[in-house]
């Protein structure tokens, strides 16, 4: 059955999105997830947002489209890294403790970055903002009108700003986040053009476990024990194009899963949490973390999908999931015995050792 046309609508993977070019630059447009997979809702949620669109895009002047918004949220990201920074170099060679030592740690900034990816995509509570708000449209003189438009480029800041800090906190401190990097020398006519870095890894995945499954026997609890690490990994590191990841990522992974209580997916009290909120709230108490093998297990996964797409020459360098130890730390006792005395030498005098009778196998056979 052909669904009706319906301008603005596409659909990805079942699901329908709300798309719209943006006035005055033909490569730049916006795309919103209507989260069903049911076309009429989408006909009548589309409906609603293209009214807002030409309610916003009517509010503005071909000349100021959002050049003034844009700019206030690259001072005020600035600003927040400037601070950050000072704070570090302030602490610089001190041993934290307490409350400081948390709010220092990977799993504090990741929780804080989880935070702000979900109230960029209506998920979260941006409504926790309004003040800050207030206060740069009083500061700015932004008109009410264009009030949407800075809290879209302040939730954005927000997400660039703990993506830096979380980089920081990893000792990469060459970072710079694409909202603040300057455009090519070879344009001149002050566009912000996103630069391609290749597929989003989420694009190239069904296309490889779709190899996987044909060529190299991934079925049933392999197969969803695999799509299950691609999407903590996902969570973890984010959806960016294939070429964006670098070992930090994995090893920011390698540091969640280590985190991880053994339990995590199975305990109702952690049900509806991100992995990294899991691993926070359970940083101080006593569980039983994720076995060395269950970790080994995921990145042998991360590594047949690096692997696979450095062989397309999609992904350049080493791959990236490789060099990681996985330390059997098990009791002695409960690792396999050791041969030795008389077990060791009734094994040493067997037929198999020593040779055996010509005729009877099972006999020994005469010593040289």
């Amino acid at each position: 059955m052909m669904l009706p046309q319906c301008s603005h609508i596409t659909r990805k993977r079942g699901v329908y999105y709300y798309r719209r070019r943006l006035p005055g630059d033909a490569k730049r447009e916006i795309a919103v997830s209507l989260r069903t997979r049911m076309f009429r809702e989408a006909q009548w949620l589309a409906a609603k947002l293209d009214r807002e669109f030409q309610r916003m895009v009517g509010s503005v002047t071909k000349d100021n489209v959002s050049t003034d918004i844009g700019a206030i949220a690259k001072q005020y990201l600035r600003d927040c890294l400037q601070y950050d920074l000072s704070v570090r170099q302030a602490r610089a060679g001190q041993v934290l403790t307490g409350w400081d030592k948390w709010a220092s740690s990977i799993e504090a900034v990741e929780e804080e970055l989880h935070a702000a990816k979900a109230e960029l995509t209506g998920r979260g509570r941006p409504d926790r903002h309004t003040e800050l708000i207030d206060w740069l449209m009083d500061q700015h003189k932004v008109p009410e009108d264009q009030r949407q438009k800075l809290v879209f480029a302040i939730l954005r800041a927000h997400v660039a700003q703990w993506e830096t800090i979380r980089q920081r906190t990893l000792g990469n401190f060459a970072y710079v986040p694409d909202d603040l990097k300057e455009a090519p020398p070879a344009q001149l006519n002050g566009a912000t053009v996103q630069v391609s870095s290749g597929p989003l890894i989420s694009e190239v995945l069904p296309s490889f476990l779709d190899y996987m499954s044909k060529h190299e026997g991934w079925r049933g609890q392999t197969l969803a024990q695999n799509k299950t690490t691609y999407a903590m990994f996902l969570e973890c590191c984010g959806d960016m194009p294939v070429t964006a990841y670098e070992r930090n990522h994995l090893a920011a992974f390698y540091d969640l899963l280590r985190a991880l209580p053994k339990l995590y997916s199975k305990t109702a009290a952690w049900r509806g949490l991100s992995h990294a909120k899991i691993a926070a709230r359970t940083r101080d108490e006593d569980h039983e973390r994720l076995a060395m093998k269950t970790i080994k297990r995921h990145f042998s996964a991360l590594g047949r999908l690096f692997g696979y797409l450095r062989q397309r020459g999609e992904y350049p360098g080493e791959n990236p999931a490789y060099g990681f130890d996985f330390p059997d730390k098990r009791r002695a006792r409960a690792k396999r015995s050791m041969w030795e005395g008389e077990s060791l030498t009734k094994l040493f005098s067997s037929p198999v050792w020593i040779g055996c009778a010509i005729l009877q196998r099972g006999a020994r056979g005469q010593a040289s």
